[in-house]
């Protein structure tokens, strides 16, 4: 009985190490985008080596906000190799505030909209 509640307890260690090295692997993921200024870069994704010769394919989906300069960024991570028993994947959904990643003459519709908007929303107040 001893020695199965040992193996258990291995098995459950094991798995907290696994899951707390993939949430690193994200955390680094998403301080990279996070810190991207480049849209093209982010759409392109990527791989990263992790720990245990491991492979992180990411991809992400940048979709424009109808506020400016605001994106929704979808992150699909696929996880391969070590000593996983299974290839893993998640996805993150992030938004993010990146004005480098606007095009300037979206940003001004986007703005010249919620102005309107703005003012329409006043005048029924009133």
């Amino acid at each position: 009985m001893l020695g199965a509640a040992y193996a258990n307890t291995l098995g459950a260690h094991a798995a907290i190490a696994q899951r707390a090295s993939g949430g690193s692997a994200m955390d680094f993921l998403r301080d990279q985008v996070l810190n991207e200024p480049e849209r093209e870069k982010v759409e392109k994704g990527g791989d990263l080596s992790l720990p245990d010769d491991r492979r992180l394919r990411w991809e992400a989906k940048v979709e424009e906000a109808a506020v400016p300069d605001l994106f929704k960024v979808t992150l699909t991570t696929h996880t391969s190799g070590g000593t996983l028993k299974a290839d893993e994947e998640s996805t993150e959904t992030l938004m993010v505030l990146r004005p480098t990643w606007s095009d300037a003459q979206r940003r001004e519709q986007l703005r010249s909209d919620w102005r309107a908007a703005r003012e329409k929303a006043q005048e029924a107040q009133k």
